[in-house]
Formats: structure tokens, C-alpha cells, sequence
């Protein structure tokens, strides 16, 4: 447990930290360069100046005032953040047009969380434009419809300085791109190729899992499939998409959605693990710990929408996220130690899980290179975590229904024979009955019964009437036909259904049984023994009603047979027919 605690305790500093990740000696180095307004850039946090405001948001003409003063620090990373902080943080930059002409270009901040963003555009020491938006803002708000914050601006030649504000109770990073308007473009098309397969894949595995749920009622796949829900709330209320597709303008949802998505999403995963690691069966305490905890979550997560603690709402989801991921994996490896082993697919997931969410955590933390890969480094490994888990889940499915049929079949053998036994002939001689009378076929029926069985059991024992009991099935198996219907009637009692087949070949099948049987030495335990068998025969003729009559036929039949002598052989037309003696 001690390792747990500790990764806690440092994802909780690297989450919480503000700007710790830009904190080496800026004074040896170089002035951050201005943008080429010709050129694209796909972040420009190494061309900015950057001011961490420690007090109440400071305006326009006191961050230019700042920024004369020398108090701006110039940035090393990329993409600048900031950690969890409750107060703005600045950028300022300078893009240098050596052209004649004004050039268009777009600046797009990827973090699609922001509660406010203000850019002031500052030329000839005047400020000649303003924009501002932000999820704490409409959505109407925004100069171009895009869920990410998107601003167009026509640089006129020579330099112009660019301040950007922003602000979050989430944590603040600032990826930001320069581009003009058709790489721009482009580049938000390749997202949402992205996003669109992510979304299928995830959309598909919860509708698998969903019609699974519907078929056989597991709680499991209902637990996954709500998780796989949870998660696509998550993550649109992260990317932007639910505000500019789903809630547009309902900006104070906007500002809870993220850290209620959290919360939900953690209690859905921890709800599924729970059920798909067995966890209430092995560790019933543990069971119920985490299920009052995670009640606890999320009363706490209403209780800060009602009293307005975004802030602290953020902070307490984003632990609670951690504590998810970092116990589920402890989960899984206790529950692997008590010999479940399809926790083994879970410790998989929930590894390529914390790896993938640990590298996006520190490429906004400009702690790794900021890349689409290291960024999205969480979303792929979600998606890993998603069709693992469903693969787990349809391998226990497959196995449930091999048991199911294995367990069907077992009902439906005789354990000591391995013969079919009447549950499973009463299935299929309906069936058989069916075809022989609507097709006019002929159908015949033997039954058959060891002689004087009760002596060799008290004779000899019980195992050595076991042993004549398998001897014989031996022999029937390899006597009958293909097509023909072998079964342990019960006790000492054989049957066998014979479709397509008339009164003398069957009389003759029942003769050769008899012979093979009469002339067969059991060697058991010391002892040889010898036994015969008893045959009534039954034909379906245009009286017989049903299949039941033709099986009372054979049993009187059978009867008559032991009547007469035993050893015998006893037809439906009533004549005997009995060995030379």
C-alpha cells in the first residue's frame, strides 16, 4: 500500500502545483523571438512571455505595465501551464509581418476548458482589438463556431504585440497554435477524424456491451456499459464537443460538467471493476468500504455545485480519478492472487490506463514534449482499456457458454456408460417420431435388459456390475448403425431407436447383439463373467398412435422374452425368437 500512497501523493503534486514545471533561473536566458506571421506554428509557448498573476486579474494596461517593468519571465516549454490555480495567468507574444500587407492568421487554444480567454491586439502601442470568450462566456460569444477557442486576426505589417489572459478553475495549460486559416482548418479536421474514431469505437463496444446486458442480464456488462457512457461524457465535456453539440450557451453547466463527468466517470469504473474482479465475493470488507466511499464522492461533488466550489470540486475529482486508477489496479492484483484469472486482462488495461493518462498529465505539464501523441496519450490508451475489457468480457461469455453446454451434455449423459440417457433420448425421439410419420417411414424399437443382473451384483459386487454395465455399452456402440439412437434406459436397461428401419432388420440387429453379448467373457476382479441379454422389438405400423405405444410395445415385448426363458428375442408379431438351448 505504501507505493499506492506515494503515487498518489505525486500525481496530486504534479496536478496541483502551480508553474513549478518553468521554475529554473531565467536569467541567462535569451529573449523568446517573434512569430513569423508567415510561418505556422503549432505551439508558440517558447516565442511567449509569460506572468503568473498572484492576486486579483489585472488589466490590460497593468500587464503592459508588468511587462515593461520586467516582471514577465520568458518561457521555456512550448506549452505553458500552470496547475490548479484560481488566479489568471498571461502570455505575451509578438508576430512580426515584413510584408506590405495585412496577413490573416489563426490563433486556436487547444485547451477547450478555459473558463475565460482575453486577447488584446496591441500595434503602434495602441490596443486596436479585443476578444474574448471562454466556457464561463456564451457559446455565441466565440468569433468563430469551433469548440476549441479560436481567434482570426488580419496582422498588419511591421510588429504587432499580442497579450493573452486566461483563467480556469481546471487545470491551466496553453497550447497554442499559429497558423493560417486553411492549415488551421485542416489541422481541426485531422482532430476530429480522430475524435470520430475514438467515439466509434467507444460507441460500438457500449452498444455490444448493451445488447449483451439486454440478452443474459449480467450486472457486469451493465457496469461496463455505463462506464463506457461515463467516459464519452467525460470526454466531451473535456474536448468541447458537448458544449458546441449538446448544451450550447448553458455556460454554467459548461463549468460543472468536467468535474461532474469526473466524478461519474470514476464511480462507474470503480462500480465495474468492482463487479468484474469478483470483489464483493473474495474481499466482501474492501466491497463495502469503496461503495460507501464513492457514495461519499459524489454527495460531496452535489454539495459543491450547491455552495458554487468549482475550484475545490475540481481539485477532490481529479484525486478521486487517481484514487480510481491506482486502487482498481490494486484491486485487480488481489483479486488475481485469489486465482481470478481474468483479472489478468484488467491489469493490462488498467496499467496501458495509467501510463497513458501519466504521459498526457506530463506533456501538459511541459514536463515531456508536448506532441498530438503524448497529449492524447490518455484517449488512445482508453481506447486500449475499452476493447481489452470487452474482449475479457465476450471470452467470459464464450466460456460461460461452453460450461452451459458442457453442463447440458452432462445432464443429458450417463455418467457410468457415457451412453446418452432418457432425458436426452426424450428430446430426439420426438423429433425422429415426427419425420417417420409424416414422411411414412418405418421406425422400430428395441429394448433390452441384462439377465439375472441382481445376481451379479450380489455375487460378484456392485463394481463388478458396473464393469458389465460398460462392457456392454462398449459392445452396443460399436453394434449399432450410424443413424441409430443408443441410450441407458435406466438400470440394467438399453434402448435403442432404429428411424427408417423395418421389422426384420431389426429383428436381425437385435439377434446380433444377442449373440455378441451371449458370447462375451467379463474378466473382473479375478472373477469371468458371462451374461445374456433380453430384446423386445416394436414396429410403428398404422395403428401405432404415438411414440409412447411403440415404447409399450417393446416393453411387452420384453417382457415376454424374459417370460420365455431369457436370452430371447421377442417381435412385435408375437413370435418367439429364442436360441437353440
Amino acid at each position: 500500500m505504501k507505493w499506492i500512497c506515494f503515487f498518489l501523493y505525486l500525481l496530486t503534486l504534479m496536478l496541483t502545483a502551480p508553474a513549478w514545471a518553468q521554475s529554473a533561473a531565467f536569467a541567462s536566458l535569451e529573449a523568446p523571438g517573434p512569430l513569423d506571421a508567415g510561418s505556422e506554428y503549432s505551439t508558440i509557448g517558447e516565442h511567449s512571455y509569460y506572468l503568473h498573476e498572484t492576486e486579483a486579474g489585472i488589466s490590460i494596461e497593468q500587464a503592459r505595465q508588468a511587462f515593461a517593468n520586467g516582471r514577465f519571465q520568458a518561457s521555456t516549454t512550448p506549452v505553458p501551464g500552470f496547475g490548479l490555480t484560481s488566479h489568471g495567468a498571461w502570455l505575451k507574444f509578438d508576430v512580426q509581418n515584413s510584408t506590405e500587407r495585412a496577413v490573416t492568421r489563426r490563433l486556436t487554444v487547444k485547451s477547450a476548458w478555459l473558463n475565460y480567454i482575453d486577447i488584446y491586439i496591441i500595434q503602434h502601442n495602441q490596443r486596436v482589438a479585443h476578444y474574448k470568450t471562454g466556457d464561463a462566456r456564451p457559446l455565441s460569444s466565440r468569433q468563430i463556431d469551433n469548440r476549441l477557442f479560436v481567434f482570426e486576426h488580419d496582422f498588419a505589417p511591421g510588429t504587432t504585440a499580442v497579450y493573452l489572459r486566461a483563467q480556469s478553475h481546471e487545470p491551466l495549460v496553453l497550447p497554442i497554435a499559429f497558423s493560417d486559416t486553411a492549415t488551421a482548418v485542416k489541422h481541426d479536421r485531422n482532430r476530429s477524424y480522430g475524435y470520430g474514431i475514438l467515439y466509434g469505437i467507444i460507441s460500438g463496444l457500449l452498444l455490444f456491451n448493451l445488447l449483451i446486458y439486454i440478452s443474459i442480464r449480467q450486472q457486469r456488462y451493465l457496469f461496463y456499459v455505463f462506464y463506457l457512457s461515463m467516459y464519452l461524457f467525460m470526454d466531451i465535456s473535456y474536448t468541447g464537443h458537448g458544449y458546441l453539440y449538446l448544451w450550447q450557451d448553458a455556460s454554467w453547466w459548461q463549468q460543472w460538467s468536467a468535474s461532474t463527468s469526473v466524478v461519474l466517470y470514476a464511480t462507474s469504473g470503480i462500480f465495474f471493476a468492482l463487479s468484474f474482479l469478483k470483489i464483493k465475493t473474495f474481499f466482501p470488507a474492501i466491497y463495502s468500504k469503496t461503495i460507501r466511499f464513492c457514495i461519499f464522492l459524489c454527495a460531496m461533488q452535489l454539495l459543491f455545485i450547491l455552495l458554487d466550489m468549482e475550484k475545490t470540486s475540481v481539485a477532490i475529482a481529479l484525486l478521486y480519478v487517481m484514487f480510481f486508477s491506482v486502487f482498481t489496479f490494486y484491486y485487480a492484483i488481489i483479486s488475481f492472487n485469489k486465482g481470478h484469472n481474468d483479472a489478468i486482462y484488467y491489469l493490462i488495461a488498467t496499467f496501458a490506463t495509467l501510463i497513458g493518462a501519466a504521459v498526457t498529465v506530463l506533456s501538459v505539464l511541459s514536463l515531456i514534449p508536448y506532441t498530438p501523441l503524448t497529449f492524447h496519450a490518455g484517449e488512445i490508451a482508453v481506447a486500449f482499456d475499452s476493447i481489452l475489457l470487452s474482449i475479457a468480457l465476450a471470452e467470459q461469455i464464450r466460456r460461460a457458454q461452453n460450461e452451459m453446454l458442457q453442463a447440458q451434455k452432462l445432464a443429458r449423459t450417463d455418467i457410468l456408460t457415457r451412453l446418452s440417457n432418457r432425458l436426452a433420448f426424450d428430446e430426439i425421439s420426438g423429433q425422429i417420431w415426427n419425420n417417420a410419420v409424416q414422411n411414412d417411414q418405418d421406425l422400430c424399437f428395441l429394448m433390452l435388459d441384462i439377465d439375472h443382473f441382481k445376481e451379479i451384483n450380489d455375487n460378484y459386487g456392485h463394481h463388478a456390475g458396473d464393469m458389465v454395465l460398460k462392457t456392454l455399452s462398449s459392445i452396443l456402440k460399436k453394434t449399432v448403425r450410424e443413424g441409430d439412437v443408443l441410450v441407458r434406459w435406466g438400470g440394467e436397461e438399453f434402448a435403442i431407436i432404429l428411424p427408417q428401419t423395418s421389422l426384420q432388420p431389426a429383428i436381425k440387429l437385435a439377434e446380433r447383439i444377442r449373440k455378441e453379448i451371449e458370447n462375451l467373457q467379463i474378466k473382473t476382479d479375478g472373477a469371468i463373467i458371462k451374461t445374456t441379454v433380453s430384446i423386445g422389438v416394436s414396429q410403428k405400423t398404422d395403428s401405432t398412435a404415438t411414440i409412447d405405444e411403440l415404447f409399450s410395445m417393446a416393453d411387452a415385448n420384453l417382457y415376454k422374452a424374459k417370460q420365455g426363458g431369457r436370452n430371447a428375442i421377442y417381435n412385435t408379431r408375437g413370435n418367439n425368437e429364442c436360441p437353440e438351448k
